[in-house]
């Protein structure tokens, strides 16, 4: 079997991750977002790229903020419950600048992709809507002067449709396309 090219068989998870994304779909950007582990020091930057392309599917982005548990800033960002020392670390890191793309991103309806359904969320959005408004409520905040709540994502219907398979899978090192798999496991691959 001969050693995938970079770019095209594989996309390793690295510094020049999001080169090889722009020249991939958004359906694999999407798979990316899967296969991510939340605490690679890469994956903050990939996500933001991914977040702000005027390509990114509203599935992906809602993906994004679930999953990887962007709620939490979010409710931080609501009010100054945690005090004003709390909201400055949190504005100084990589995952408040990923939460306020996706915040301000579906507020502004960046976000005009929306090819399929998300998949595999770890919650259901209207639950994470629901308990933004409680926390805003409970706060007694009209307008919070941080982020916006991402109502457009969270309220967004989906189309019926998965994402189209990459052709790739992945792991915490990267993505790989299926053609660098030997003959038996392609074909298992191509039955899931």
């Amino acid at each position: 079997m001969a050693e995938p090219k970079i770019g095209v068989d594989a996309i390793p998870f690295d510094e020049d991750t999001t080169k090889y994304l722009a020249s991939h779909s958004p359906e694999l950007w999407n798979e990316v977002v899967y296969s991510l582990n939340p605490d690679s020091p890469l994956a903050e930057d990939i996500l933001s790229w991914i977040c702000n392309q005027p390509e990114c599917d509203i599935a992906t982005a809602l993906t994004v903020f679930i999953n990887f548990e962007l709620e939490d800033i979010t409710k931080v960002a609501i009010s100054d419950t945690r005090g004003r020392e709390e909201i400055a670390k949190y504005r100084s890191n990589k995952t408040w600048e990923l939460t306020r793309i996706i915040c301000e991103n579906s507020e502004r309806n960046f976000y005009q992709r929306s090819d399929f359904s998300p998949h595999r969320l770890e919650d259901q959005p209207a639950s994470v809507l629901e308990r933004l408004e409680k926390h805003r409520s409970e706060a007694n905040v009209q307008k919070s002067d941080y982020l916006p709540i991402p109502r457009n994502l969270l309220k967004h219907n989906f189309p019926n449709r998965p994402p189209k398979p990459s052709g790739y899978f992945g792991d915490e090192t990267g993505m790989y396309h299926i053609s660098t798999l030997p003959p038996e496991l392609q074909e298992m691959f191509k039955q899931s």
